[in-house]
């Protein structure tokens, strides 16, 4: 029998796919993609679309739940495309992501792995991200303010998010009531909130056009009667201005770093500690003299290694990321860090033969590593390569190449760097064949 579009087929999940969705196969051998289900959800699924090998559907009826369902927290789950997977229990959600790593570095990366990395669960699964980032649109009839929906297009009307704050915290109202104010008139952007020192709050406001006297008047208004905010920056066609503290810090190995909403920033405190102590004990474990820290951020890596005496090189492209890292290197009196601003795969091929480290640490978009990184250290091989990962795909697709040719898979861990979401965080240790 064939299956079409809108056709009821009935069946029991059995598996996650890597995007959070559950896996459904039918009799005739055809695979059913179903997001927000459980593995052992008995269920009808309603056919959306249908490819030669699979289909994708949605729930049409839960006849029996999975033993590992829960009660999503957030009231726009399924409606919002930022978690995939608050249905399911915490555990259960972090095997599943093992088994995503595991089978992308088996099926992409052609490694001959024997069982799943490890992974290191997240002690906070609420309340736990840095920063988030909302859109907005006022007019003269209405406002909306959210994260985009799975269209890309409609905003969700977004009062509190589980994964950001506990819903004491008052933080994004106090922005959509500063936004919503009679003082200010047609606006059309995005705001990033940030979690910042001292339980304080700051938010970077990135406008379509030049700002009205109100938004400005609205938030300084909010500045001097909510004493946990403590900047606003407001980046405009016009130019940009900062109300409040012009700096902000954040805490990592009991040391302070200078950062910037313009700069990138590891949103779970807690795990981003963790994978910096993964990596100081590795350095400090292949006795490192000389490391090149690519795609280095504000420095806090570059930092902490260097602190051991080692020589430390940093090289990024975000020069407000470079300049807070040499800031941050001379507040610590660590002179044994350098950093430089660059393209990393234009000059990573002369610093592999300048500097010659014995130790290259790669933490790249999640896009991964630029063809020419790849060829520069396969004709320029280092001892030892440590490659950091938001991304399994793009994570195996590098390191089939790497050690196809000159290195060798060592160890690795998964880090639960977001929970609720199908993003995981990959560790991973190579050296010279």
């Amino acid at each position: 029998m064939s299956i079409e579009k809108n056709d009821l087929v009935t069946g029991t999940i059995e598996s996650i796919a890597s995007g959070g969705e559950g896996i459904l196969r039918l009799d005739s051998g055809l695979v059913v993609f179903v997001p927000f289900t459980a593995i052992g959800d008995q269920l009808s699924v309603r056919i959306l679309n249908k490819k030669k090998r699979f289909a994708r559907g949605v729930i049409h009826e839960l006849f029996s739940p999975g033993k590992d369902r829960v009660i999503p927290k957030c009231p726009l789950f399924t409606k919002c495309p930022g978690c995939q997977l608050q249905h399911l229990d915490y555990s259960t959600q972090c095997k599943a992501k093992q088994q995503h790593v595991y089978d992308a570095l088996k099926r992409i990366g052609k490694l001959s792995l024997q069982d799943p990395l490890p992974i290191r669960e997240a002690k906070a699964i609420w309340a736990y991200r840095r920063h988030i980032r909302l859109h907005f649109i006022k007019t003269k009839q209405s406002f909306e303010m959210g994260y985009y929906g799975w269209d890309n297009q409609s905003l969700l009307n977004v009062r509190t998010c589980p994964i950001f704050t506990s819903n004491e915290d008052k933080a994004i109202e106090e922005i959509r009531q500063a936004l919503f104010c009679d003082k200010v008139e047609n606006l059309k952007g995005s705001v990033k909130i940030f979690k910042v020192e001292e339980e304080k709050k700051s938010a970077h406001f990135v406008l379509e056009e030049k700002p009205s006297k109100g938004l400005k008047a609205s938030l300084e208004q909010l500045l001097s009667t909510q004493t946990d905010w403590s900047s606003f920056l407001i980046e405009s066609p016009d130019g940009e201005e900062t109300l409040g503290q012009h700096t902000h810090k954040i805490q990592v190995h009991s040391l302070d770093f200078n950062f910037s909403p313009r700069s990138f920033l590891q949103n779970h405190p807690e795990q981003s500690e963790q994978i910096l102590h993964s990596l100081v004990d590795y350095t400090r474990s292949i006795k490192a003299k000389r490391v090149l820290d690519l795609y280095s951020g504000i420095g806090i890596s570059s930092i902490l290694i260097a602190k051991d005496g080692i020589e430390v090189l940093g090289i990024e492209g975000n020069p407000t990321a470079v300049q807070l890292a040499k800031d941050n290197a001379r507040k610590h009196q660590c002179m044994g860090s350098r950093f430089k601003r660059a393209d990393v795969a234009r000059v990573i091929k002369q610093e592999l033969r300048q500097f010659q480290p014995d130790l290259v640490i790669v933490n790249p978009p999640r896009t991964g590593l630029h063809d020419q990184v790849i060829n520069s250290l396969i004709e320029v091989p280092v001892k030892h390569l440590v490659y950091i990962s938001c991304m399994p795909s793009t994570l195996a697709r590098d390191l089939h190449k790497l050690c196809e040719q000159v290195y060798h898979w060592d160890s690795g861990q998964c880090f639960d760097m977001f929970p609720h979401t199908q993003h995981v965080e990959t560790f991973c240790i190579l050296s010279a064949k």
